[in-house]
């Protein structure tokens, strides 16, 4: 994970982060799985949740685990910043919306197994749904510019509202 790491702080310190970029931090994180895989990270979770696998003091950004039950999802979200998400086991689906605030569509829907790789952009793309799609536990690596403590979540009949978000702190060597 280390030269993933290095290789992301790169990219990020170099400017702003839009499509380009976006671009480069996805090929990173595709080539990183298989080795994350390799060293066993898949196996190094407390069950369903969010984990903190590293945040950069530095720059900001962060590398999070999700780890998926048979059947969970989220609710539509935003992030307010741009992300990288990759499948680490299994497969997941993701399902992006219009920017609607009060009543979203969906647009379309990609089905991702092991190694696949997608990304979150505002202001056009950074609206969707993560949900495990096939198999046992699915797991995902996101990369985001910024620490997510809250997320604006679609209540519907309600619009977005602010959801605080947590994170497991997972110690692994970096």
């Amino acid at each position: 994970m280390r030269s993933m790491i290095d290789q992301l702080r790169v990219i990020i310190a170099s400017g702003p982060v839009g499509p380009e970029e976006i671009t480069r931090i996805q090929d990173i994180v595709g080539k990183s799985l298989p080795k994350m895989r390799a060293v066993g990270l898949h196996e190094k979770h407390e069950g369903p949740g969010r984990y903190m696998l590293y945040k950069d003091q530095e720059l900001g950004f962060v590398i999070m685990m999700m780890v998926w039950t048979q059947g969970q999802k989220t609710p539509i979200h935003d992030h307010g910043t741009w992300g990288v998400e990759g499948v680490l086991k299994n497969t997941i689906a993701v399902t992006t919306f219009t920017r609607c605030e009060q009543d979203p569509e969906e647009i379309s829907q990609m089905i991702l197994p092991e190694d696949s790789v997608t990304f979150v952009l505002p202001p056009d793309f950074d609206r969707h749904v993560v949900e495990q799609y096939a198999g046992d536990d699915a797991i995902s690596i996101h990369v985001y510019g910024k620490e997510l403590l809250s997320a604006r979540c679609f209540v519907p009949g309600e619009g977005f509202q602010d959801l605080q978000l947590s994170a497991k702190l997972l110690s692994i060597e970096v």
